[in-house]
Parts: C-alpha cells; sequence; structure tokens
C-alpha cells in the first residue's frame, strides 16, 4: 500500500508496479503527460505530484474544493466524475470514511503460480521447450547436480514436458474449435522474420505462496529467459498473436491471464517467464539461491519456432500449433 497525503489528509491507496503514462486536458487545448500520476477534473491544477520517495500530493483546487476525494477516485477506480454542483455534506463525510478505510485488496492474478494457474484453466499456450535437446540435456545436468547436495528435492522436481507459459485459457467447446482451426493459419497475420530469435535461459527465482521473499519457505524453483534484442523480437510476435486471438473473439482482453497490455508500448506482454524446477512443496532454498553454483546456472539457449496449444493436467498435451 502507498500513503499519500492530499489536503491534510493521509490516505492509502495501491502501489502502482507498472508505469503508465496518461494525457488529459489541463486548460483548453493544452496538454501534458505525467507518470505513474492520476490526474483531476480539468478545473484542477497540480502544484506537485511525487509518488514514492516523498509520498506526497499538493493541490491547488480552482473552483472546486473535491479534489481531494477526485483525485482518490481516480487512483482507486480510474475514472473522476464531474461535479455539475457542490456536493451535499452527507455525502462527502460518506466519501471520507470510505477513503479513510484501509483498502482490501485482492491478490493479482499474476501472482499464482503456475501449478496453482494450470489447475484453474484447461489449457495453456505456450512456448514448447520439449523439443529442444540442448535445454532438456542443461535441465537435467541441474537436476543431479541439485539432488547431489539435497537428495530430497529429487522427488519435488518437475516431471513435466518442459515448455515456457505464455497465456492460460478456459476456453467453452465452441472457443476451442475456434482456436485450434486457427492456430496454423495464424502466421499469415503475423510479421515474421526469416532468422528466428534466439532466446537464452538462464538465472534463478522462487515464489513463496503468502506473496513474500523468505527463501526459506519457497512454494516453488523456477527459471526464466534472459531480456536482451532477440527477446524483443520474440514478444512482438505473441503481442501480435494474442491481438489475433483477441480479434478472432477466442478470449477477450479482461479474462488474459499471464498476458497483460502494457500502455507505455501499447504491446500485449506476458507477466511471468517462468519454467518450473521445483513445485509441490515448501522448500528452504537458501543454500541453493545464494550459491553461485546454483544461482548463476546457464540452461542454454533455443530457438523461438511457435507456439502450442496444450490440454493442462499432470502433463500437457498438445492439440494445436502454430509454428514458423
Amino acid at each position: 500500500m502507498e500513503i499519500i497525503e492530499v489536503g491534510g489528509r493521509r490516505f492509502r491507496v495501491p502501489i502502482i508496479s507498472e508505469e503508465k503514462t496518461l494525457n488529459k486536458k489541463i486548460e483548453k487545448n493544452a496538454k501534458k503527460t505525467f507518470n505513474e500520476t492520476k490526474w483531476l477534473e480539468e478545473s484542477e491544477k497540480i502544484i506537485e505530484c511525487k509518488i514514492g520517495a516523498s509520498k506526497v500530493v499538493q493541490l491547488e483546487n480552482s473552483d472546486s474544493d473535491s479534489g481531494d476525494d477526485d483525485i482518490l477516485a481516480y487512483w482507486l477506480h480510474g475514472d473522476v466524475p464531474t461535479h455539475k454542483s457542490d456536493p451535499v455534506e452527507k455525502n462527502r463525510a460518506e466519501d471520507e470514511e470510505i477513503y479513510d478505510k484501509p483498502l482490501e485488496l485482492k491478490p493479482q492474478k499474476s501472482s499464482l503460480s503456475s501449478k496453482d494457474l494450470a489447475s484453474m484453466y484447461s489449457h495453456v499456450i505456450c512456448i514448447p521447450l520439449y523439443d529442444s535437446p540442448n535445454i532438456k540435456k542443461r535441465i537435467e545436468a541441474f537436476r543431479k547436480k541439485l539432488v547431489d547436495a539435497t537428495p530430497i528435492f529429487d522427488r519435488y522436481f518437475n516431471t513435466q514436458k518442459l515448455h515456457l507459459p505464455i497465456l492460460y485459457l478456459k476456453p467453452n467447446v465452441e472457443e476451442l474449435e475456434t482456436l485450434m482451426q486457427v492456430m496454423p493459419a495464424i502466421k499469415e497475420y503475423i510479421t515474421l522474420d526469416k532468422k528466428k530469435p534466439k532466446i537464452e535461459i538462464q538465472g534463478l527465482s522462487f515464489y513463496c505462496d503468502d506473496h513474500s521473499r523468505d527463501m526459506k519457505k519457497a512454494a516453488s524453483l523456477f527459471t526464466t529467459i534472459k531480456k536482451n534484442e532477440e527477446t524483443k523480437k520474440m514478444e512482438q510476435i505473441i503481442h501480435e498473436f494474442i491481438s489475433q486471438i483477441i480479434e478472432f473473439a477466442i478470449v477477450k482482453e479482461q479474462d488474459l491471464q499471464n498476458c497483460r497490455m502494457d500502455l507505455s508500448e501499447s504491446k500485449y506482454k506476458v507477466e511471468n517467464w517462468r519454467i518450473n524446477l521445483l513445485q509441490s512443496g515448501v522448500f528452504d532454498l537458501t543454500h541453493v539461491l545464494t550459491n553461485s553454483e546454483f544461482k548463476d546456472f546457464v540452461f542454454g539457449q533455443f530457438e523461438f519456432s511457435g507456439l502450442s496449444l496444450c490440454k493442462t493436467g499432470k502433463d500437457i498435451e498438445e492439440v494445436a500449433s502454430f509454428k514458423f
């Protein structure tokens, strides 16, 4: 939660984790851009707005005395009411009571583990790595090294076919049939280079069920991709793919799971790039994540050449694919 002070009053508001740029009219035809800033109605003027270190918002109200409530309403709900008349004192008192209460925030969908998501959704669109002998060989080498150091980890090591989840789905029969028909031909609608992106997998991270960062109670251990120019090429293809399945009405934007629209780039992006290594337990990973032999382990490189639609379950089962 973020604490901000407005007009002498302190409020709890959600922390904005991603940078958003909002353009709003300030005066007649003038425009300004604010990052991670919530805007008021046109009659208000921002004197200073700093979110983070100072956690202070100072406002100068011109014609309205409702600026405090407006900025909180915009922060919490994304819209600002237009006041046609002075607010009634009773309503204002009710608003103040609501804003002063601690907010009950639901956990973000993206914070769920891959195992949780797979149990909630019937299908996953993923990058298949089970056809990559290099990655499989390096994963097995890591497993041996890990189990030699901590034998009990062998029973929790992920035995599913290797894949990198992109988007979780719960399609009905009609949506599934449409997706299976569309996937093989979808490359006709996507801009593709002859040279396929080469993606590197390296490093380790972990997930806790209570969303903490306590290495001693990790629920999973996973590796991820290395961000570079090749990754950007892959992300562009994935963005175009997701745009197409939304256009075909296979999935709605608000139902995207593990993907979101990045407003700063106007692109659909994967939120969590995770290849699960350990799962279905609670682990003390201190000796793993503080040991350079493990934490800097390089899992190799694969050539991004398409996406697969798979059924989720004890193991994934490919039912359709998009190859290029």
